[in-house]
This record gives C-alpha cells, sequence and structure tokens, in this order.
C-alpha cells in the first residue's frame, strides 16, 4: 500500500524479494525470567537460558556470570530472581 503520493518509491520496493528467511525457536519461562546458574542435583552443570529473545543483548553479561560462578566466584548481579529451582519452589508454596 503506497501513501502521500509515493508510488514511484513504493514501486521500487515491489521488485525486492526475500532471499533468506531464518526462523527458530524462542524459549521462555512461564515467569518471563531467563534461568541463570547451577542447576541444583547435577554438579557441575551450569545453564542460562529463557531469555525469550533477549539473549543477543543480554547474553554476554549472562556468560561472564556462569563463567564466574564456573570457577567458583560470586557474581555481582543478585541472581535470586534467576534461579533455576525458582518455580519448583513456587509451586511447593
Amino acid at each position: 500500500m503506497c501513501i502521500f503520493g509515493r508510488e514511484t518509491q513504493c514501486n521500487r520496493f515491489s521488485r525486492i524479494s526475500v532471499a533468506v528467511g531464518i526462523i527458530g525457536i524462542t524459549e521462555y519461562t512461564p515467569d518471563g525470567e531467563p534461568y541463570i546458574g547451577q542447576v541444583p542435583g547435577v554438579t557441575g552443570y551450569y545453564t542460562a537460558c529463557g531469555f525469550d529473545g533477549q539473549g543477543f543483548c543480554v547474553g554476554p553479561k549472562a556468560g561472564q556470570i556462569v563463567g564466574e560462578l564456573i570457577d567458583g566466584n560470586e557474581s555481582d548481579v543478585s541472581l535470586a530472581p534467576f534461579k533455576v529451582d525458582r518455580l519448583a519452589i513456587q509451586a511447593k508454596g
């Protein structure tokens, strides 16, 4: 649809085709917050997932946090809102 008398410019766009389309799975958690930290009950297994499409933006910091945890250090960010088992804890009451 062309508006404001710009039919000539819109006609130029009609010749453009899509060369590549990319799709994928966007993962998210029920509460909308990612899981970051050690997985309870599995020694040495850490995760950073469930970013709901925001991983590209926050991925570098999440990677730094997981690296710090693996090295045995504490993160400079509070991980309480991102605990891997937080939803299971809420369900238990």
